[in-house]
């Protein structure tokens, strides 16, 4: 049997409130039961609780400390590397600063250094035109006083040299006439009687041929001895054996 819409949304209503009843009922009775649980298992852990809490604070104190000594040390760095940074920023802008008016001063100045450096430049110019000019005639009187002193010297060295033939030749003629007076005067001593012949024959010859008289017997002897050497080589040879047997004579003594 079905019952009429009315009646079921009644008894639907009412079941409703019977279990919102109910739940809190039995929750009350479930936390009831649970709390000497609780109860037993807060007593239990609340030392451990404890122990970790301390624990844990000891911990962040410890931390706090390092932090504090870290930021105690580590300020007077800080200030030192902020003080150096702030140094080496102002330091760094005066120099810009100084570079910039350099810079400028530069710029104004150029054209005013620029015109009394070029008169400076073209006066040295003419300076060393005109030295120049005034050296030039006197590098030529030098040039020629030198090839002048040059051909003095050559000839100094050529009249040296003239100077020495002519020694040179001289001694060769004073050694020639003496080795031919040692061997007239050789010969002279071989043959005394025929040179005296010889001597008065050109004497007397010379006497009635020329009207000076001056000539001594020596001079006559000279002569005649020199025709002789000339005219007969018989006497060269005979000297020459002479003079073997005087080095061999020697020789024998030694």
């Amino acid at each position: 049997m079905q019952l009429p819409q009315g009646l079921q949304q009644q008894q639907h209503q009412q079941q409703l409130q019977q279990q919102q009843q109910q739940q809190p009922q039995q929750l009350q009775q479930e936390h009831q039961q649970l709390q000497p649980q609780h109860q037993q298992q807060q007593q239990q852990q609340q030392p451990q609780q404890q122990v970790q809490q301390e624990q844990q604070h000891q911990q962040q104190d410890q931390r706090l400390e390092g932090t504090q000594q870290q930021q105690k040390q580590q300020k007077p760095e800080q200030q030192l590397q902020e003080q150096q940074k702030q140094q080496e920023q102002q330091s760094q802008q005066q120099r810009e600063g100084e570079e910039h008016e350099q810079q400028q001063q530069q710029q104004q100045q150029q054209p005013q250094q620029q015109q009394p450096q070029e008169k400076h430049e073209k006066q040295q110019q003419e300076q060393q035109q005109q030295h120049e000019e005034q050296q030039q005639p006197h590098d030529e009187q030098q040039q020629h006083e030198e090839e002048g002193q040059e051909q003095q010297h050559e000839q100094q060295q050529q009249q040296q040299q003239q100077h020495e033939q002519q020694q040179q030749q001289e001694q060769q003629q004073q050694q020639e006439q003496q080795q031919q007076r040692d061997q007239e005067d050789e010969l002279i001593a071989l043959f005394p009687d025929t040179w005296r012949e010889l001597a008065s024959a050109l004497s007397s010859s010379s006497r009635s041929s020329s009207s000076s008289s001056s000539s001594s017997s020596s001079s006559s002897s000279r002569v005649a001895i020199q025709m002789v050497v000339l005219l007969s080589p018989r006497l060269h040879f005979l000297l020459a054996q002479k003079k073997k047997k005087e080095k061999k004579y020697k020789k024998k003594k030694k």
